[in-house]
Formats: C-alpha cells, sequence, structure tokens
C-alpha cells in the first residue's frame, strides 16, 4: 500500500497493522459520509465515515494519500468499511482487515486522528479485527441496514458485545439504527455516541460512573 511503512508495528501472525487508538475527545459530535464531504458543516466537530459501498472509497484503499486534502480539517477519520462476508475464505477476510488498517495508519502518519471502524460479524474473526487496537480506544460500528435482517443483527450485537470485551473501550461509536434492549446492554458497559443522519447531533449515552466523562 503506498505510503505504509513496512518497519510499522504488526500483531498476530495476520500481521495487523496496529493503530494509535483514540480517546474520547476524538469523538465527533457529527459524522458525514466519504461521499458527502461537501455538505457545509463544522470540520473541527465533525468525523468521517465509510459505511458506504466499497466502491465510493475504491481509491482511498488503493492510494490514501490521495484523499489527504479532502480529509483536511476533519475531527476525526473512522477506518474504512470494507465488506466482509460469511462465506468468504479466512485469508481474504484477514487480509479485508488488514487493508484497513493500513489506510488508517497512513492517515495517521499525515498526522489525521484515525478511529477504527470493525465489523466483527464472524466469530472465528474476532481476533483478528480486535487486533492492533489499544485497550481502551474509542469504536466505532455500522449499524445500517441490520433492522431488515434478524440474523445479520444478531452478529453485529453479538459482535459489539465481543469487542467490547476485548479491546475495553471508552467509548463506542454506532452509526445506524440499533434495538433499545440493545443500547441498554451496551450502555451498561461503556459510553455510547449514536449517529442517526448528518445533520444531527450525536446521541451520547453515559454509564453510570462516579466521575463520568465530557465528551463533548
Amino acid at each position: 500500500m503506498p505510503g505504509y511503512s513496512d518497519l510499522h508495528v504488526t500483531v498476530g501472525e495476520d500481521q495487523v497493522p496496529a493503530l494509535r487508538g483514540a480517546g474520547l475527545e476524538s469523538i465527533p459530535v457529527r459524522l458525514l459520509a466519504c461521499d458527502d464531504l461537501a455538505r457545509d458543516c463544522d470540520r473541527r466537530n465533525s468525523g468521517v465515515h465509510f459505511f458506504r459501498a466499497d466502491s465510493k472509497f475504491a481509491s482511498l484503499v488503493s492510494e490514501p494519500r490521495s484523499w489527504l486534502a479532502r480529509l483536511e480539517g476533519f475531527q476525526s477519520i473512522l477506518t474504512p468499511d470494507l465488506t466482509i462476508q460469511t462465506g468468504m475464505p479466512r485469508h481474504l477476510r484477514a487480509q479485508i482487515t488488514v487493508a484497513s488498517r493500513g489506510v488508517g495508519v497512513v492517515l495517521e502518519s499525515h498526522g489525521y486522528t484515525v478511529i477504527p471502524a470493525i465489523r466483527a460479524i464472524i466469530p472465528q474473526d474476532y481476533a483478528i479485527v480486535a487486533a492492533g487496537i489499544p485497550t481502551g480506544s474509542v469504536i466505532a460500528f455500522g449499524a445500517y441496514s441490520l433492522q431488515r435482517e434478524p440474523d445479520l443483527r444478531a452478529r453485529f450485537e453479538h459482535g459489539v458485545h465481543a469487542m467490547i470485551e476485548m479491546i475495553q473501550p471508552e467509548a463506542v461509536m454506532i452509526y445506524g439504527s440499533t434495538r433499545p434492549i440493545f443500547r441498554a446492554q451496551v450502555e451498561a458497559k461503556t459510553d455510547l455516541c449514536l449517529y442517526a443522519h448528518p445533520l444531527h447531533e450525536a446521541r451520547v449515552l453515559k454509564r453510570e460512573r462516579l466521575y463520568p466523562p465530557k465528551l463533548f
């Protein structure tokens, strides 16, 4: 991948690139889609997500540096959400995670704050998708189109809970609709930031703490 150093630290036998991790101060008030960056917004309080068809950001994956100008000024950037299907061979699923994290590493090397977007729908891949993310880092998930597919929704919810246990994030960001019972379960474990529309501010649900942190 252009811009990625072969000397960068990797984790595990799949050599997943390690990210620096993101704290609460990295959580944006709004999330804009990668194909909607011309929208008038306060970039200092906005983030960019890639919960879109892979074709919308293929050039980012092939040459991350080609996107540096268009991503300039945003508070944080989520790693690209490349499609992973349950029928894919394991080595292809691992390559997709490695590619997504590689993009994040290149963006970090140019001064961008990167939040890992995780696609954890296959239990056998949990160790791979959690690799290279520091304990406590903020993490993000895309929950779009889940309400119409019960099996995929169940896989998604199980994966989110597994990642919370493995990474112990300070907060979880979710883009898209989720069930109230699932939100309550996540909120009991960590802070939860919900994003439903680019024009709406994030809905923040904080777990009970003695001294709850101020997100915004």
